[in-house]
């Protein structure tokens, strides 16, 4: 998240400094940019969280030259229930999105949402813009959840071949970059929750 915000804030700031020659001396101003996602995917997440660019970073210091961070809000049920009360149309699509939810347990997509739609609207939860765009609605909610399910799928049937593929991947970074063996192993089993003995049996090249 914070490399796509950092893509994305790179590309609106260019709206400022393109009518300015960016190699003279004067200050060119900008907007103070801060970065929030709001979470309410499936995955347990605690109530607030930040992720850094620097956490990406091969080389791991204290103050990094380029820093962004973006501060997740859960808006699950049960969480960040002050924001919720201050922000209404922000708990009215929480509510939206639990109900599909729950009506997918027992139904087929498109019923499920088709009936959370008409629901909502009844029960005057984000029923001004479902009624103008159910059509939409319905058809992005549809599209949402078959991908998080196949994403979930994918998932259970990838996942041990993708760790091995990323940690052997982080290996190849950094052993390029001149990273000891302990030092790898350290990494290893500190960034794939791994046992030190097996991060071990990946680097000496026993698995």
């Amino acid at each position: 998240m914070p490399l796509r915000d950092l893509d994305y804030v790179s590309r609106s700031f260019r709206q400022f400094y393109d009518r300015h020659d960016i190699y003279s001396e004067r200050l060119i101003k900008l907007p103070n940019p801060k970065f929030v996602v709001f979470y309410n995917g499936v995955r347990e997440q605690p109530e607030r969280r930040e992720f850094r660019l620097s956490d990406a970073y091969t080389h791991q210091e204290g103050n990094p030259s380029l820093e962004l961070i973006v501060l997740q809000l859960n808006i699950n049920p049960g969480y960040n229930d002050e924001l919720m009360q201050k922000c209404p149309t922000l708990r009215e699509y929480m509510l939206f999105v639990e109900r599909i939810r729950t009506y997918r347990q027992d139904m087929d997509i498109d019923t499920a949402v088709n009936r959370a739609v008409d629901e909502c609207i009844k029960e005057n939860i984000l029923s001004e813009f479902l009624r103008k765009n159910k059509r939409e609605v319905v058809a992005m909610g549809i599209d949402e959840y078959d991908a998080e399910l196949h994403e979930k799928t994918l998932m259970e049937l990838g996942y041990e071949k993708g760790i091995n593929k990323a940690i052997t991947y982080t290996i190849s970074i950094l052993k390029r970059n001149g990273f000891p063996d302990d030092k790898i192993i350290s990494e290893l089993a500190s960034d794939f929750d791994i046992s030190v003995d097996k991060a071990a049996q990946y680097v000496l090249g026993e698995k």
